[in-house]
């Protein structure tokens, strides 16, 4: 799941959790209930509403190297141990040739 940036944007703003639920008109318990877990766009978008904000600015950046790759991948009798990008990508390039010499 993304993760939200709220709080952040709420220091940015010298704004606090009890600020943004009375903007929004709940209390502050509520508003955190409605954040944590699985947020809906309307409550979302009443987030960014009050934070002058895109509702795409709420969610933190997932950068490529903050994503988890773990997994085993067999091709033909080769297992590869696939724990980060590069080793993914020559997996891939290496079952793309064996399926074209397939193909040929």
């Amino acid at each position: 799941m993304e993760e939200l940036r709220i709080k952040e944007l709420l220091k940015q703003q010298k704004k606090t959790m009890q600020d943004l639920a009375d903007m929004i008109g709940i209390n502050r318990v509520n508003l955190s209930n409605s954040l944590n877990g699985n947020p809906t766009f309307e409550r979302l978008k009443q987030v960014a509403d009050c934070l002058n904000a895109d509702i795409k600015d709420l969610f933190k950046d997932t950068k490529k190297e903050d994503i988890q790759v773990f997994g085993l991948v067999k091709i033909n009798e080769d297992v590869w141990i696939v724990d980060n990008f590069p080793t993914l990508e020559q997996v891939y390039n290496q079952a793309k040739i064996l399926h074209e010499k397939q193909i040929d």
